[in-house]
């Protein structure tokens, strides 16, 4: 009886130390990466846009981080949500060479923080990391219809998707999206200014609406 007793006792500690360190990794991430959600606007963040796309831009929200740069939300013409943010990247950085896109169902695990993206089409979260210096950057997509459209300091890309994610430097996705409906439009854009390179997402907010494939590719400045 005694021996039952104690490897019950076993057993409950065990399965709170397991508990224990699941919880602890994200509530760690989350005070070290001090998030704090704010309506502070950042006019480099706007001026991606064209002037009349700028007047119909209306921010929703801003993700401010210790350890990444703003991540703003923003709903455009009342029908789109678009998410902006930058990261550094090196001289080199090539947009052939360090951007990939597959159309292969990505790994989209849920064991790390994400934060939850404004959106109608189903659930698109955003990964609490650190981000440092990007030299690649991965999107893989379980979907149909990529087609891709560039500059000399630009590329967009849109796809009908399932399900997709965006990686940065070949470590767990930072932004990972999902639907249930049979397929959902997505584009996202990289913007390259200096030592920065911005990045853009544009789905739909208003299911009524369609986003054609040059859509978010118009309304940036060239």
């Amino acid at each position: 009886m005694k021996n039952k007793k104690i490897i019950k006792r076993l057993i409950l500690c065990i399965f709170l130390l397991i508990i224990f360190f699941v919880l602890a990794k994200p509530i760690y991430t989350v005070i070290t990466n001090q998030e704090t959600l704010s309506k502070n606007e950042f006019s480099d963040y706007k001026n991606l846009f064209n002037k009349q796309a700028q007047s119909n831009l209306k921010l929703f929200n801003t993700i401010q981080s210790k350890s990444r740069e703003p991540e703003s939300q923003y709903i455009y013409d009342n029908d789109y949500n678009i998410f902006l943010t930058k990261v550094h990247i090196s001289n080199s950085f090539n947009f052939k060479k360090d951007i990939s896109v597959q159309n292969i169902m990505p790994d989209i695990k849920t064991d790390e923080v994400y934060f939850p993206i404004c959106s109608f089409i189903g659930k698109i979260d955003l990964k609490s990391i650190s981000i440092s210096l990007v030299k690649e950057i991965r999107i893989d997509f379980n979907g149909q219809n990529l087609s891709v459209d560039t500059t000399q300091n630009q590329v967009s890309y849109y796809f009908d998707f399932k399900s997709f994610s965006l990686t940065l430097n070949n470590t767990q996705p930072y932004i990972i999206a999902k639907t249930e409906k049979a397929k959902c439009p997505a584009a996202i854009a990289f913007v390259r200014k200096g030592e920065f390179l911005y990045v853009a997402l544009m789905t739909l907010a208003n299911s009524n609406k369609q986003l054609s494939h040059d859509q978010l590719y118009n309304i940036l400045n060239k």
